[in-house]
């Protein structure tokens, strides 16, 4: 992944838990870039917080992703009203 502009605001698919007391842990996410599907583990969950950008609740998470022997910290969010995550931005 190039990096290019810090906001991305990416579609992602994102294989994701949702515990007993109903908070919601990324495990991996797959976007596509340049036609080709790539897959991203989430190494390190470093926080996780619920913001409201122009009315809507979202939840937020700082996280190191990595595939093969890279990694970098992104921002993902997750849309509560419309059950969608998407990569914000890479840090």
């Amino acid at each position: 992944m190039e990096q290019s502009d810090p906001i991305l605001n990416m579609p992602v698919d994102v294989i994701s838990s949702c515990g007993a007391d109903g908070r919601l842990r990324p495990y991996r996410l797959r976007l596509e870039e340049d036609h080709a599907l790539q897959v991203f583990s989430v190494l390190q969950i470093l926080s996780d917080k619920e913001i409201k950008p122009a009315g809507q609740p979202m939840i937020s998470y700082i996280c190191r992703i990595g595939s093969q022997e890279q990694s970098r910290l992104a921002e993902l969010r997750y849309h509560i009203s419309r059950h969608r995550w998407c990569l914000y931005r890479l840090l």
